[in-house]
């Protein structure tokens, strides 16, 4: 069993410093910029960026290396082979990480779900407020157009000069919610809370460009594993379906798992 479980941890070891030597590439503001690797063994310069996902399944698996810690300490410390009291501790500890892992996981689940219905929200908007844009969201750089953004709320405000939730609700009356497993009112409310920073119950001009853009560089962020450029007119179209495409696989996994 020992033999196995070192086996084990010495192949994912291998695995994972495989990944990260060989699919390393530049990073510029913490991301991987793919198929770019300038800078060589850059310590602070050329790496991975990978998703808050498999963040967590690194972290966690660390933690389940704790076990076998404890167990080598005495050998490490005194030279003597592992004492029953340490065994005992790290079986202790064994049973406590299981226990709180399975209480853990559907959490895990839930927040992935609503993480997902959160850029499926992203997406949904973007699409439409594209089909009603003078222009294209980004420019020739690939950064988003201000102006296209000002035009757009200018199109979009009411009579005060101002979006407020009501405004948000007549605009996504068409958007079909409920095949995003999302309310209305619960979009709403996500928007002004991304949007409304001022806490006063309505999107200022100033709100809409900071919260259209933040929204953009999200979805060319997402984007940086395809092969087209993120200016290219598509990028939406593309987070739009795989969004879409996650959130499908997800919900099926959960059922699967609720099944079982």
């Amino acid at each position: 069993m020992g033999l196995l479980a070192g086996s084990t941890v010495m192949l994912l070891t291998i695995l994972w410093g495989t990944c990260l030597i060989v699919g390393r590439c530049d990073l510029e503001n913490s991301v991987a910029i793919d198929q770019k690797d300038t800078k060589g063994f850059d310590l602070g310069g050329s790496g991975i960026s990978t998703d808050i996902w498999t963040s967590y399944a690194a972290m966690i698996m660390i933690i389940s290396v704790i076990p076998f810690v404890i167990v080598q300490l005495p050998q490490v410390i005194h030279g003597t082979p592992p004492s029953r009291v340490a065994v005992l501790l790290s079986l202790i500890v064994s049973i406590c990480l299981v226990v709180i892992y399975t209480f853990y996981q559907p959490r895990i689940q839930r927040r992935k779900l609503a993480y997902v219905k959160y850029k499926n929200l992203m997406s949904g908007l973007l699409e439409l407020l594209k089909s009603q844009a003078v222009g294209r969201f980004l420019n020739d750089n690939g950064e988003p157009h201000t102006e296209v953004i000002e035009k757009l709320f200018e199109s979009l405000k009411n009579s005060d000069g101002y979006i407020t939730a009501k405004d948000l609700r007549a605009l996504l009356i068409g958007v079909h919610f409920e095949e995003k497993d999302m309310n209305i009112d619960e979009a709403v409310a996500r928007i002004m809370l991304d949007f409304d920073r001022s806490h006063d119950s309505k999107i200022d001009r100033e709100e809409f460009v900071r919260g259209i853009t933040k929204w953009l560089r999200k979805a060319k962020h997402y984007d940086t594993q395809n092969d087209h450029s993120p200016k290219t007119p598509r990028l939406l179209n593309d987070f739009h379906q795989r969004t879409q495409a996650e959130q499908d696989l997800l919900v099926e996994n959960s059922d699967e798992t609720v099944k079982v």
